[in-house]
């Protein structure tokens, strides 16, 4: 027995029927579709050149999806509750460093006030620019 007497005999035994049934529809151009369990015409099936018969396991009535299958998703089972404290903190230590989680981190501005000769300027610079500890220095959060 070669590959392909195997092959058909394995496959036959798969779908329930006789080695000789199953060449007679195979000689006919028929496949069987294993999702609706029917012989059907080969013009039935797309083509899929990774299969070694060129063509897809399930016909084109099965893999299309009748739109009354899709519904909307479920609502969540945690609506309305809230987490533990020790959930909490157990999140905020998980998401500490992580500065993608919400976005952009907020830049820091930082009120300047220049006195240098006898001119005094206000100006909203970045708070890395500022010396630490001037007295000259309020310090803003931008929203």
């Amino acid at each position: 027995m070669g590959h392909k007497e195997g092959a058909a005999k394995a496959a036959a035994k798969r779908i329930g029927v006789s080695v000789e049934e199953y060449l007679a529809h195979k000689n006919n151009s028929e496949k069987w579709c294993f999702k609706c369990t029917t012989w059907k015409p080969i013009r039935a099936f797309a083509k899929d050149r990774s299969r070694s018969d060129g063509y897809k396991a399930q016909c084109f009535d099965c893999v299309r999806v009748p739109p009354e299958l899709h519904k909307p998703p479920s609502p969540s089972s945690f609506k309305g509750r809230t987490h533990s404290s020790y959930a909490r903190r157990k999140m905020s230590e998980a998401q500490r460093g992580n500065n993608k989680r919400l976005g952009l981190p907020v830049p820091q501005l930082t009120i300047f006030h220049d006195t240098n000769n006898s001119l005094t300027t206000t100006q909203l610079v970045p708070a890395q620019l500022v010396k630490r500890g001037s007295v000259m220095a309020t310090r803003l959060h931008q929203e």
